[in-house]
């Protein structure tokens, strides 16, 4: 069974999974081609936890991940191990099967399949937020083998955790640190002065704003923020959703317009999950209006590093106004 392990000299929790290595192509340097696609099928038969049917059948599916990262059987406990702390690795772990089309670039996606995918990420965030072991949701896609895509067909995740990731940790202190500073969300300040400037904005619609930010970590990353401000994803209305699917489909056309069809990782930064949770260094005090949920996507046109795996920093060659600027003026195909 996997178990979370706490490093003490960097407080970052780890993953030890495993029931992952049964994967065929878990220790290989590519992954394996397979002969047949185990999601054009619809997930070969495993249990369907969300679906979304049209007029000539099925659009999207969710199922369980057969080699997940976490196991939601059992109970979640806490343990200390000398200096390190341990968890049972209690969670969830699902696939969504973003199309029955199989091979999907980013370009290629209609806006109707973007609009299906974040109906299931509502959905299903909203539901698991009910397991009070959960602290944090998850939600993520990776398009080519590149950003992480083992199998050749569209898909994303959804990963409930019982911690809250350390990167959302940063965001939240700073957040409610501004917050009880100035009454005012931090990621609203920055996006009213994004907009004004123009410099780093890459495309807009009415309810949100897409922009390369000021310290970009990877060449041509973009954020996509609401322009009202929301703490969860999984509050947008159906409305908003749609506007979404729209300024995706844009960015994802700009991008493989610009970069000849990259592989691509789109990730939702959302608010953990609060309510009956302990919140024992008041983290989640001022939550629902200093934190900003957005949408990060990155396509992958350089590797990691070495400097990057040994600093935890990462050099970005392309400016971020760059950046923006061929987005904005590059012909979409």
């Amino acid at each position: 069974m996997s178990e979370l392990r706490r490093e003490p000299l960097t407080g970052k929790w780890t993953i030890i999974a495993p029931e992952r290595s049964r994967r065929r192509d878990a220790f290989s340097a590519k992954g394996e081609k397979r002969s047949r696609c185990p999601f054009c099928g619809g997930g070969n038969g495993l249990y369907e936890i969300y679906k979304i049917d049209g007029p000539e059948g099925w659009e999207l599916k969710t199922v369980p991940n057969r080699y997940p990262v976490l196991g939601i059987e059992g109970s979640l406990e806490r343990s200390g191990h000398g200096l390190c702390d341990r968890i049972t690795g209690i969670g969830a772990n699902e696939i969504i099967i973003d199309s029955p089309r199989h091979g999907l670039k980013a370009a290629d996606y209609t806006e109707k399949e973007l609009l299906n995918l974040f109906r299931a990420f509502k959905a299903r965030m909203e539901d698991l937020a009910k397991d009070m072991r959960f602290r944090y949701i998850a939600a993520f896609k990776s398009i080519g083998e590149e950003a992480g895509a083992v199998i050749d067909h569209p898909h994303s995740q959804i990963v409930a955790l019982p911690v809250i990731p350390p990167s959302v940790k940063k965001e939240l202190e700073a957040s409610a640190a501004y917050y009880a500073e100035k009454e005012r969300c931090l990621s609203c300040d920055l996006l009213e002065e994004e907009i004004k400037s123009r410099s780093r904005i890459v495309f807009e619609n009415y309810d949100f704003a897409a922009l390369c930010p000021y310290g970009a970590a990877y060449p041509f990353q973009v954020s996509v923020y609401p322009k009202k401000h929301g703490h969860s994803f999984a509050l947008c209305g159906d409305g908003s959703l749609k506007q979404l699917a729209d300024i995706t489909k844009e960015i994802y056309s700009r991008l493989a317009s610009l970069l000849n069809s990259p592989a691509v990782m789109t990730a939702v930064s959302t608010a953990p999950l609060k309510d009956g949770r302990p919140d024992l260094k008041g983290e989640l005090s001022y939550v629902e209006s200093s934190f900003h949920w957005r949408m990060d996507i990155r396509p992958v046109i350089t590797g990691a590093s070495c400097f990057e795996w040994a600093s935890g920093m990462t050099a970005n060659p392309v400016q971020p106004e760059e950046a923006a600027l061929y987005l904005r003026e590059v012909a979409v195909k």
